[in-house]
This record gives structure tokens, C-alpha cells and sequence, in this order.
């Protein structure tokens, strides 16, 4: 009942090694012929569908940050999002930045045109109405390439 309960408040994606497909679930280390590799366990939707286990690949494999952007999408380590930054005159500024969760700050954000890291809790931004998910670094890279004002 503890895991149980402890699975329900996280939530991973990875790709799926065959289809390149995201998948939502646990990892757990499994072996692929002979070898260590990552799965991901995946629970059934529903009480007619069986759990099931794939292979994943470990360099995709990132954490649910608990939280979600202005569209109630969930926020990813690895997500590429638009956040939308206010100056001190009323000005709004937009910056493509990457997500990271980290185990001491949380949610942060690697804020690429300026190469600054900005944690979640240390600035004065609202997620459900200044942060939309875009894409991700691997789906596309190409929205690392800087800001837009």
C-alpha cells in the first residue's frame, strides 16, 4: 500500500528503444541479452488491460516535476517551454528555456540566451500563466537556439 501510494505522486517518460514512441510509467534495470538495461513498467489504463514492460532508452528518461504549464500539461525534466519574464517598466520578455529537475532546487530552468539557471522558487513567475511547454531537447533541439522578445 506504501508503494502504491508513493507511485502515485511520480511519473516518468523515456522513449521506447523499438519505436522511439514516449511511454509513462516506473523505471526499473532490467537485462537485454545478457546486458543491463532500462525498462520502463507501465500500469494498465484500466482493470481489462495488462501491465506491461519495455525497453527504454536511458538518456531520454526524465522526471515529472509535479507540476504543469498554462495549458495543465505536465511538466517534464527535458521540456522546452516558452516563459514569458515581466521587467521592472511593465515589459514582457520571452526565452525559450529547458526544464531540470534537481533534486536540491526542484524544478529549475536552464535559461539558454543568456546562460543563466533559474530556479522555479526563487523568482516571481506564475507556471499556469507564464510557462508553455514547446517541445523537448530531444524531440527539438532546434528551440534552444535562443529567445524570442
Amino acid at each position: 500500500e506504501r508503494i502504491t501510494k508513493y507511485m502515485n505522486n511520480l511519473l516518468f517518460r523515456a522513449k521506447q528503444n523499438d519505436t522511439q514512441e514516449w511511454v509513462y510509467g516506473y523505471p526499473l534495470r532490467g537485462v537485454d541479452c545478457c546486458h543491463a538495461a532500462w525498462m520502463m513498467y507501465i500500469p494498465a489504463a484500466n482493470p481489462d488491460e495488462n501491465n506491461r514492460t519495455v525497453f527504454i532508452d536511458e538518456a531520454t528518461l526524465g522526471i515529472w516535476t509535479g507540476l504543469q504549464d498554462e495549458n495543465k500539461k505536465k511538466i517534464f525534466h527535458g521540456d522546452i517551454g516558452v516563459l514569458t519574464v515581466f521587467d521592472h517598466n511593465g515589459y514582457d520578455y520571452q526565452h525559450n528555456v529547458e526544464t531540470i529537475f534537481d533534486d536540491a532546487c526542484g524544478l529549475c530552468f536552464n535559461e539558454v540566451p543568456l546562460g543563466g539557471f533559474w530556479s522555479y522558487g526563487s523568482n516571481e513567475f506564475d507556471l499556469e500563466s507564464q510557462f508553455e511547454i514547446i517541445g523537448n531537447r530531444w524531440d527539438n533541439p532546434e528551440l534552444l537556439k535562443g529567445c524570442k522578445y
